[in-house]
């Protein structure tokens, strides 16, 4: 299974999810869960014509909701994910209409917003704030707040070939960048701290200027 999305919840079951919208092929929606930490897991499959979950809206550690295609917010009302409650809708996940719009991005259950000229705005009320501009990339994958900092991963894809990078922005400028091989990476911050990267081909510890392959 692609590891594209990944969290766990309150009861500490690792969960993960990939979703694909379909461009010249079908959609589709993949849910799986370990209660062994990744040794073993069970995988259920969505119909994307009646329920179509396209990322994780929960927190580490929080009851488990997704955020569905249509921008629905739903919690999990069972153990094993057949089971779902909507909780609220929220337009600017919407991805039916925003798979339109060009120019921003989305991140963070919508908390955060990233514009292709490198700034990035958190919410703030009804509103955006911006936090920091980032002019070096056009193309975000993932944000993370962690510890006074925010953390993101993202590429220019205007250089052949594309450079990735993993950025710290904090006081509203970046503070350090590196520069990594791996695409499509996702971030998480646990309790202690510590920052975590995941992609498809594996999972990363931060560790100052240094990825340390884990998994």
């Amino acid at each position: 299974m692609y590891l594209k999305y990944l969290t766990i919840d309150q009861h500490h079951v690792l969960w993960e999810l990939d979703s694909w919208p379909g461009i010249h092929e079908p959609a589709y929606s993949l849910l799986a869960y370990s209660t062994d930490i990744g040794e073993t897991w069970t995988r259920q499959e969505f119909d994307t014509h009646t329920f179509f979950p396209y990322e994780f809206y929960s927190r580490p550690g929080q009851a488990l909701q997704v955020v569905t295609y249509d921008g629905k917010v739903h919690q999990m009302q069972d153990r094993v994910g057949k089971k779902w409650k909507l909780i609220q809708a929220i337009a600017e996940l919407d991805n039916s209409v925003n798979d339109t719009t060009y120019d921003d991005s989305y991140f963070a259950g919508a908390r955060f917003k990233f514009l292709k000229t490198g700034k990035l705005f958190s919410q703030a009320g009804k509103g955006w704030q911006p936090v920091a501009t980032a002019g070096f990339l056009n193309q975000l994958d993932d944000v993370c707040a962690c510890q006074g900092s925010t953390y993101l991963t993202g590429q220019n894809s205007a250089a052949d070939p594309p450079i990735h990078y993993v950025v710290r922005i904090a006081k509203g400028r970046v503070q350090d960048t590196v520069r990594t091989q791996e695409e499509q990476q996702h971030l998480r911050c646990d309790s202690k701290g510590r920052r975590w990267l995941f992609s498809y081909r594996g999972i990363w510890k931060q560790a100052g200027q240094q990825l340390q392959k884990r998994y």
